[in-house]
């Protein structure tokens, strides 16, 4: 937002530079990001009034003009159609340079001295396009600097970011900052008086109706008559184009001149080309794919969810965004509907969106206009139109609001304010700053406070103390130190084990990596997913990332194929959240790629190591493949193993099929992969370490090998083992499996180091053969088993 400081001085005298304006209302509410300074650019121009006109004596389109410049009459040589006697015009003296980069000299044209030039609005740089000579009004004094004239000295344009305004749609507007700096500054401040319009509008000159009061709380609207369409003051002009609005006509200038005033958007409708007899105006809802050309020549289709103006037969304008073009003002105009309103700002901001639509109307009903500013903005656009237009009021205005609207009130308590600051501002002080705010006060301990109509984000006491705080000045408030015991913060259970696993892996020689959370059909087809069970995105970024995933593995895979060229050996994980329909989880999933399927057994041991750095009691088995379960798909049948915490599925792992193998493009390599949930072995992990003194006495190793049917599971022999030998068996490992022709169909041979060791003394043979002896007949009772050669 552009903030003209020559604006600001018509309401406050500040006696400051620009750039300590521009701290103070930083510090104070608003971030300036800059500071323009604007220049005339029209040095050598001035005012001159056209004393004799002659015909050119040697060309039939020239004339000769003798112009009056204040100190002297000069002979200029001129091309203008429209160029009379008596006119008061704009006139580049030798030695001027225009904007467009002409430079003025003394010239003969056609036999004749010209001793400067008498200049358009083109050749001002005021206008894109103009039609002859510029003509002034008749106040213009003569010999006086044409920029001073215009209005046009030098000036300093504040740039303010609109994003930390987002809660103020008051300060959209030079009168709302003036009001800001005039209590940060402590200074007077002198806004113009606006007459209130008390009369109603005339029934049979226009009826309007409100079909949604939810999406515009307030409509006003006057209808004036006699309009002379016209250029606007010079000064107006001026001060639009210092703001970055382009100068059209009075009537749009001046609804522009008060947007920019009071931050109140203005709209006026020909009166004439409304349609019907009987001139009607309806705020309603858009009907769906109804069409609008808007004032920008292009046409825009809405739905159902916009909020229009319209007349008996179609759209006219968008509600707080745009007018219509088939309405609009132009030169033939003569009696207008002049409209002020307050919309939904969710609404127009929607609206605005859909259609990628942005103005500056816009800009600020999406902040939340008062209802009370739409009334000060038709009033004071109507005394200006008055003015400058020659309007005449058919009746009043026009109101859909009846009851007048209430202020709030609100409680502040000085010592809450203290407290909540931690710096002490007497009552008086608090008091002065809330009043230079336009707050009225009552009271002296507990503030009886009643908030200004305009102020939109004032709701409840904490809002007055922020007030109270930013106008004292943030720096005037002296830090004071900490009293009280700081306790230290508590560690995140979660995040330390997150991190924890995350060492872990990496010390095992894994890498980590990070993938979006989305992916699309072609990657589900190539590990033979289908969307079935996804959540899919009613907007994706794109085709291959519409759905959100249910599994890591799947870009893990990904990633192997796109790094097999270049990486030998490839062990990658990945800690990230999976989504479903009844929940969201966390996973860690990895991939490792080798030659062979030894690949899986390094896959195990990483999970093995994993599990018992976390301190978590669990148990393996086969596990075999569900045809309910489409992920079994990606699982090689018989190189599979469930991990379980007693009845709890911490994950899983497998080897992975070869076709999703080969649809990777990955020839002659296996790839194994685990997938184990981070929620369940960050809930069952723990720190509670139990050590072991090194044993005092020596350990006696046998070994023993048994027959088994293939059946039998080496985990439930291991335990047997065990049980058996306590309490001086402490080990028991497989060491070798064989199978073979020379023992039997569906047989096979697990042979075992046992190890056997007592706390209290050295073991002896007789001791260590009969608990041997005692072990082994266990087993060959237990599983049917035979001891083997």
């Amino acid at each position: 937002m552009k903030i003209s400081l020559n604006w600001l001085s018509d309401y406050i005298k500040i006696n400051k530079t620009s750039t300590e304006i521009a701290d103070a209302l930083t510090m104070g509410i608003a971030e300036v990001e800059g500071i323009e300074k604007i220049n005339n650019n029209l040095s050598g121009v001035v005012v001159g009034q056209v004393v004799k006109k002659e015909k050119h004596p040697n060309a039939d389109r020239l004339s000769i003009a003798k112009v009056d410049v204040g100190n002297k009459i000069l002979n200029v040589v001129c091309g203008a159609d429209n160029l009379e006697q008596g006119q008061k015009v704009p006139v580049a003296v030798i030695g001027a340079q225009l904007p467009n980069g002409l430079k003025i000299k003394k010239a003969e044209i056609r036999g004749v001295i010209s001793e400067g030039m008498i200049c358009s609005e083109q050749e001002l740089g005021l206008k894109a396009e103009s039609q002859g000579i510029m003509v002034l009004d008749t106040q213009a004094k003569i010999g006086m600097d044409f920029g001073r004239h215009l209005g046009l000295e030098e000036d300093e344009i504040l740039e303010i970011d609109n994003k930390s305004l987002t809660h103020r749609s008051d300060l959209f507007g030079h009168i709302g900052i003036a009001r800001e700096l005039a209590a940060i500054l402590n200074l007077k401040i002198n806004l113009p008086n606006v007459a209130n319009i008390k009369q109603k509008i005339k029934k049979d000159s226009l009826k309007i109706k409100i079909k949604n009061k939810t999406l515009c709380p307030r409509y006003l609207a006057a209808v004036l008559g006699h309009i002379k369409i016209t250029d606007s003051p010079e000064w107006m002009q001026s001060r639009l184009r210092a703001c970055g609005i382009r100068p059209i006509n009075n009537i749009v200038d001046i609804t522009n001149y008060v947007l920019l005033e009071f931050g109140q958007p203005l709209h006026a409708f020909d009166y004439d080309k409304i349609s019907g007899d009987k001139k009607e105006i309806i705020v309603r809802l858009a009907k769906n794919k109804e069409q609008i050309n808007t004032i920008d020549e292009k046409p825009r289709v809405l739905s159902g969810s916009d909020l229009v103006i319209a007349d008996g037969q179609k759209a006219i304008a968008i509600a707080g965004i745009m007018g219509g073009r088939e309405t609009q003002i132009d030169q033939n105009s003569k009696k207008i509907i002049l409209e002020s309103a307050n919309f939904n700002s969710f609404n127009v901001r929607k609206t605005a969106q859909r259609l990628s639509l942005r103005t500056e109307a816009l800009t600020r009903f999406e902040k939340g206009l008062s209802p009370y500013l739409a009334e000060l903005g038709i009033n004071r656009a109507i005394q200006l139109l008055i003015k400058y237009a020659g309007a005449e009021l058919s009746g009043g205005v026009y109101d859909t609001q009846i009851a007048k609207p209430k202020e709030q009130k609100l409680t502040l308590d000085i010592d809450k304010l203290n407290q909540y600051i931690g710096h002490e501002i007497k009552p008086e002080k608090v008091k002065k700053i809330l009043q230079n705010l336009n707050f009225k006060v009552v009271g002296s301990k507990k503030f009886k406070v009643t908030v200004p109509l305009y102020r939109m984000d004032i709701g409840i006491e904490e809002d007055l103390i922020e007030e109270v705080a930013r106008i004292y000045g943030y720096g005037n408030i002296k830090p004071i130190d900490l009293s009280g015991a700081i306790k230290p913060v508590e560690q995140d259970r979660d995040i330390y084990w997150r991190n924890h696993i995350e060492n872990i892996l990496v010390g095992l020689g894994m890498s980590e990596v990070m993938n979006y959370s989305f992916y699309g059909e072609r990657l589900l087809g190539k590990c033979l997913l289908t969307p079935r069970d996804h959540i899919e995105l009613e907007n994706p970024i794109s085709q291959e990332l519409k759905y959100l995933r249910t599994s890591l593995l799947p870009y893990l895979f990904n990633l192997v194929e796109k790094n097999i060229k270049n990486i030998a050996e490839i062990k990658i994980f990945e800690m990230g959240h999976v989504y479903f329909e009844e929940c969201e989880c966390q996973s860690v999933s990895a991939a490792l790629l080798g030659d062979n399927e030894k690949i899986f057994y390094q896959a195990k041991g990483i999970i093995n190591i994993l599990l018992k750095k976390l301190n978590i009691d669990y148990q393996t088995m086969a596990l075999k493949k569900e045809v309910n379960c489409e992920y079994f798909n990606m699982y090689a049948e018989g190189k599979c193993l469930q991990y379980k915490a007693g009845e709890e599925l911490l994950g899983t792992l497998a080897l992975t099929d070869q076709r999703v193998v080969k649809n990777f493009n990955i020839k002659n390599k296996e790839i194994a992969f685990f997938n184990l949930s981070l929620n369940k072995i960050t809930e069952l992990a723990n720190r509670d370490i139990k050590y072991n003194p090194l044993p005092k006495y020596p350990p006696v190793m046998l070994d023993v090998a048994f027959v088994f049917d293939q059946k039998i599971k080496a985990q439930e022999i291991e335990q047997e083992l065990i049980q058996a030998g306590r309490p001086l068996l402490r080990s028991a490992e497989l060491f070798d499996i064989y199978v073979g022709k020379n023992l039997g169909a569906n047989k096979k041979s697990l042979a075992y180091h046992l190890e056997y060791r007592s706390d209290d003394k050295t073991l002896a043979d007789k001791e260590v053969k009969n608990i041997h002896q005692r072990v082994v007949d266990k087993i060959l009772q237990r599983f049917d088993a035979k001891l083997r050669d």
